[in-house]
This record gives structure tokens, C-alpha cells and sequence, in this order.
């Protein structure tokens, strides 16, 4: 994914989980903006994926659906 920050793209490529009540609660923005936690979403026009998403489908086929586009990694056995 890439993020524009001052006008410059720069990639994100890491996951960051966390629990529901530090994303929302709003006890915790004050710890979200300290931390430089992004509120809200990212914007995105692009996914990337390993091998083992790539055969499912309807994770593809829903990407597509939000009208984003997609690299996906194939097994080298894949026929075309």
C-alpha cells in the first residue's frame, strides 16, 4: 500500500492489530496520536498477496469488487 505523506508515496507493507477498544474507544486517542497511530483508513488502489491467497477466489474476486487492482503470486504449477 502506498501512503502519501507530504506528497510523497511511501509503502506499507506491515500489519498492525489492535484490539477493538484502542482502535475506537475514545479513551485511547490521545495514546493513537502520541503513538502516530492513523485514524481512519489508509487509501489504497492496491493489494498484494502470497501464493495462499491468491487461490482463494473470493478473497480476489472481492478486492476486485471494491474496484481495487491486485498482484497476486501464482504457484509455479499454475497453468495459463
Amino acid at each position: 500500500m502506498v501512503l502519501r505523506q507530504r506528497g510523497a508515496p511511501a509503502l506499507v507493507n506491515r500489519r498492525l492489530y489492535l484490539s477493538q477498544a484502542w482502535v475506537s474507544g475514545a479513551s485511547h486517542a490521545a495514546r493513537r496520536r502520541r503513538t502516530g497511530v492513523a485514524e481512519g483508513s489508509l487509501p489504497v488502489r492496491w493489494v498484494t498477496c502470497d501464493e495462499g491467497f491468491s487461490v482463494r477466489h473470493a478473497f480476489l474476486d472481492g478486492v476486485a469488487a471494491l474496484g481495487l487492482g491486485y498482484l497476486a503470486e501464482v504457484a509455479r504449477n499454475t497453468h495459463v
